[in-house]
């Protein structure tokens, strides 16, 4: 997984975008062309998972086992700094919560 790659190369902070681990519009797992995306129908079953504004997000058990794994893989590597940059979504416990809307992160070393 992408995660293990970033802590080969040394990266820090790993920054995190997009980890699609909610459903926000009901109608498809994914961004439009996600490969694995597939549609949902008024017959799937959703599970629910913690906001990052405190809600409750519906997901699925599959995005829910992949917010699990990047949560335990950040327990497992604590000592270093995770970020999720996704404006929204789920939260990932032990990652810092920092919304980047439309600027890039412009002093990563401030951080």
């Amino acid at each position: 997984m992408v995660l293990n790659f970033a802590l080969y190369i040394g990266a820090e902070p790993i920054i995190m975008v997009g980890q699609d681990c909610a459903i926000y519009d009901l109608e498809t797992t994914h961004a439009d062309g996600v490969l694995g995306s597939y549609n949902l129908t008024s017959d799937s079953v959703f599970e629910y998972v913690a906001g990052q504004d405190g809600s409750q997000l519906k997901t699925t058990m599959g995005l829910k086992d992949v917010l699990e794994f990047i949560q335990d893989f950040i327990a497992i590597y604590k000592e270093k700094k995770f970020i999720n940059a996704s404006e929204g979504g789920a939260l990932i416990n032990g990652a810092e919560h920092l919304a980047v809307r439309g600027e890039a992160i412009v002093s990563v070393g401030s951080l």
